[in-house]
């Protein structure tokens, strides 16, 4: 019996510890609002320049590689800090007026940030916090080219379906997934995120697996 008994002890243990921590809403609520706003004073103070030179390079290079780029200035500063550009790639004519670089194509980051430290110390912690950083901010410059590039071909399709889908596409990349992706991008990278946000379905196989 006391051999039985330290079994199911020890099976008990290992299936709690398999269990995620519980998200505390209250805490959760608390913390979000102030960790969000020093993200976003430390990404608009550092981060913000570097992240928008490195796309400004990414959709310079890009534009100037395409066949009937030309050699003038492709992305013009003004005065106010937005980018003026103008761009030919092959027969399509790129003249775009974007406020200040579209800067919400990074805001990703801080959201991504002040979510993840809101949650609390977790398994895979510093993975998450890391890796999710690291693929937000690669992904940036990549959106913001898309988005040029989507505006660029809807001006040219003669098929009006084809230009409502680009439009579609257009505004999801503009307005929708820098504020989507770092909720989306938690979900994947945070597997007790999932388990307590769709169910307990996912450590009941802990057991099966090591048994």
């Amino acid at each position: 019996m006391s051999r039985e008994r330290r079994r199911s002890r020890s099976a008990a243990q290992r299936v709690a510890v398999s269990l995620p921590a519980p998200i505390r809403p209250g805490r959760f609520l608390l913390l979000l609002l102030p960790l969000l706003v020093a993200s976003l004073l430390v990404w608009r103070v550092l981060l913000l320049p570097p992240l928008l030179g490195v796309s400004r390079a990414v959709v310079e290079i890009s534009f100037a590689l395409l066949p009937g780029a030309g050699s003038q200035e492709i992305i013009k500063l003004e005065g106010t800090g937005d980018w003026a550009v103008r761009a030919t790639a092959i027969t399509t004519q790129v003249n775009r007026l974007l406020p200040r670089g579209q800067q919400q194509f990074s805001l990703c980051l801080p959201i991504f940030w002040a979510l993840t430290l809101a949650l609390g110390p977790r398994r895979k912690f510093w993975y998450v916090l890391g890796y999710g950083s690291l693929v937000l901010a690669i992904s940036a410059p990549f959106t913001l080219l898309i988005y040029l590039t989507c505006d660029a071909l809807a001006s040219i399709t003669p098929w009006q379906v084809l230009v409502a889908l680009l439009n579609a596409v257009h505004y999801c990349l503009g307005f929708v997934i820098p504020y989507a992706s770092p909720v989306l991008l938690l979900m994947v990278l945070d597997g007790d995120l999932r388990v307590l946000v769709f169910g307990e379905s996912m450590p009941q196989r802990t057991p099966s697996r090591g048994s």
